[in-house]
């Protein structure tokens, strides 16, 4: 959690307006996100809001120490490809 956080100071220095999250294709972000994937039996797993917590927090310490006007944005899959998995509602 704290590289992620250290990786969002980095690039303040660097000048840039903001950071994106790589939260897809199987990534440690993704890897809590997914029911397929996050099987952890502590405060990161089980329903989806404890699987959100650790991206939440790597976004708050991001938020904490690089200000209020810095971009954070989140990519995620729409489809993990597995029934286990996150899938679109289909209606």
């Amino acid at each position: 959690m704290q590289s992620h956080i250290s990786y969002g100071q980095k690039v303040v220095r660097l000048r840039f307006d903001g950071v994106e999250l790589h939260g897809a294709h199987g990534y440690l972000i993704m890897q809590f996100l997914s029911p397929a994937s996050n099987n952890r039996e502590d405060i990161f797993g089980g329903d989806l809001e404890a699987r959100t917590l650790f991206v939440r927090k790597v976004a708050e310490g991001i938020r904490e120490k690089c200000g209020q006007d810095f971009i954070i944005g989140l990519k995620m899959p729409a489809d993990e490809g597995s029934q286990a998995g996150s899938v679109p509602t289909r209606r």
